[in-house]
């Protein structure tokens, strides 16, 4: 690899990106950043966006002829698996020609359809039409007749609906399933080009005329302006629909796709495999020549422990160090430690009424 790379999880309800330096996660003091909000516990410098696969289909949203998310909904081809009745709602408010139904069901506290009994399994309130449902619409997924049924039903809802010049959307079940795709992969693309923008520090910088440059530049715009945006960097793309849209979002960002083994469930394979990381530091001061002290917040080091000389300091340091994050470690659930030393010595001098300290 090239040291660097952009980890991508796109789950049902929201997409993580992170950005990987010679192997390890950028941490950040201020804590993730979810809805442009820091969370002020540091953390892995982690992205989160409110678009999934299970990202709610909405045509209410104003300038745009659809919108995706941020909140979930069950997909149409899902409720009707296990309530296979939900295509006859449908069929009828297709049928009518007045109906500015959107395919839409609110579900139960128990996440079923009001009235109902059996259970569908999720926090979601509404079940409506995702993207989801547009991959079952295209065949990008296996799904049950009635699934894809449901489905193709709840997109030829939605296409007939207008855009705001009074347009239809779309023109079939298909076309409409197609826009929705393409909306998710130029979406998850600009969430993947902003990390690489942030991994560079020119996050601070804000481009020509908002985001219309980056945007030109996703669409590879030629005119009198000829724009192009590209990752140089590999791009990891884990999640239960990673494997759907990812490939294309890294073909039009000019990125390397690495799909991990396992990656659709990544997270569960990290919970059961991953490693503890365990990090500790202490100070060493100079108060006047020809004494050394160390500081810090380790049991074994006492306030202020002094040492003739600064390789004394160091060693006393190391040692302290390495029992520290060894017993923390074995304490956190690690059962073997791989331990690695690290010198990150770092000295700040200063001179003070004509002395170094």
């Amino acid at each position: 690899t090239r040291g660097r790379a952009i980890v991508v999880d796109i789950g049902g309800t929201t997409t993580d990106v992170a950005s990987i330096v010679d192997g390890r996660p950028e941490i950040t003091a201020d804590g993730a950043s979810v809805a442009g909000h820091h969370t002020m516990v540091e953390a892995i410098d982690l992205t989160t966006s409110g678009l999934g696969g299970d990202s709610e289909v909405r045509t209410d949203i104003g300038d745009a002829a659809f919108g995706l998310g941020p909140t979930r909904a069950i997909p149409l081809s899902r409720l009707a698996g296990r309530h296979p009745d939900i295509v006859d709602a449908l069929a009828s408010e297709l049928a009518s020609p007045t109906s500015r139904g959107q395919g839409r069901f609110p579900l139960s506290a128990e996440g079923v359809p009001a009235g109902e009994e059996p259970t569908v399994g999720s926090s979601a309130r509404v079940s409506t039409f995702t993207p989801t449902d547009a991959a079952v619409v295209l065949g990008w997924v296996e799904a049950k007749p009635v699934e894809r049924e449901a489905a193709t039903l709840g997109a030829e809802l939605l296409a007939r609906r207008s855009d705001p010049q009074g347009t239809k959307i779309a023109d079939s079940a298909a076309a409409f399933a197609e826009l929705v795709i393409d909306q998710l992969i130029a979406r998850s693309a600009a969430l993947v080009v902003a990390a690489a923008r942030k991994a560079d520090q020119l996050d601070a910088h804000p481009l020509p005329q908002g985001d219309e440059i980056l945007e030109a530049g996703l669409r590879h715009h030629r005119g009198f302006l000829a724009v192009d945006v590209a990752v140089d960097a590999d791009l990891v793309a884990v999640g239960a629909a990673a494997s759907s849209y990812y490939p294309e979002v890294a073909n039009r960002i000019g990125a390397r796709l690495v799909a991990p083994q396992h990656g659709d469930v990544a997270n569960a394979v990290g919970a059961a495999v991953g490693t503890v990381r365990v990090e500790a530091q202490l100070t060493i001061t100079r108060p006047r020549a020809g004494r050394y002290e160390v500081h810090g917040a380790i049991s074994t080091i006492d306030r202020g422990c002094a040492y003739r000389t600064l390789d004394d300091a160091k060693v006393a340091a190391l040692e302290a160090l390495t029992a520290e994050v060894v017993e923390t470690a074995t304490a956190e659930g690690a059962e073997r430690e791989t331990l690695e030393v690290v010198d990150r010595w770092r000295a700040s001098t200063a001179m003070v009424a004509g002395r170094e300290l």
